[in-house]
């Protein structure tokens, strides 16, 4: 299932986004969305840490994707991920990039990671599973 991760400003968005893949789905045979909207910081990490693949803007919420051991496609527009990219686990797309390059570049780093190794502990984060 696909996790729909909601802050304060993002409530008219998500809802827009789920009204719409509702009335396209009408026999729901797509993927299920679930939503977490405004979760404490240590809900959120737990949840992260479990994630197969996290996709994110330039925001706190994608650095703590990387933080706690989650793949993680980062795409940045208007700021420079040399400077302000997460560290650690990390695919980048910058610029304005295509719906194509996102699902190219999940579809690579689903791939290639390896889920029977995921972190136990933020001690444990060693990235050793980190696809290239």
């Amino acid at each position: 299932f696909f996790l729909l991760i909601e802050g304060p400003a993002d409530r008219d968005l998500v809802e827009r986004l789920l009204e719409y893949c509702a009335e396209r789905d009408q026999a729901h045979t797509s993927p299920r969305l679930a939503r977490l909207a405004n979760a404490p910081l240590p809900h959120l990490a737990a949840v992260l840490a479990r994630c197969h693949l996290f996709i994110g803007n330039d925001s706190g919420v994608t650095h703590l994707a990387a933080s706690v051991g989650a793949p993680v496609v980062a795409l940045f527009i208007a700021t420079d991920p040399a400077r302000w990219g997460p560290r650690g686990c990390a695919h980048i797309l910058r610029g304005d990039p295509s719906v194509e390059d996102v699902r190219a570049l999940c579809e690579h780093v689903l791939e290639a990671t390896d889920f029977t190794r995921r972190p136990q502990s933020r001690t444990d984060l060693t990235h050793s599973s980190c696809p290239r």
